[in-house]
């Protein structure tokens, strides 16, 4: 009786171990994800702050040579 208690409890704490181990690579996905946004996100705002600073620079008439 104890073989066929301490098999079922392996068997339960070897599922639960791979569901946590499926959760975990689902976060470090979705992490990956948000920071490729975050970084998307970075550089569409810095290419929108130097179409400011051009239009800003060609409103005051300099010229780029």
């Amino acid at each position: 009786m104890h073989e066929i208690f301490y098999t079922s409890l392996m068997a339960e704490n070897q599922r639960r171990i791979q569901h946590l181990e499926g959760a975990i690579q689902r976060l470090e996905e979705k992490n990956e994800n948000l920071a490729r946004k975050s970084r998307t996100l970075r550089q569409e705002e810095i290419t929108e702050e130097i179409e400011v600073i051009l239009l800003s620079v060609e409103g005051n008439g300099y010229a780029w040579h």
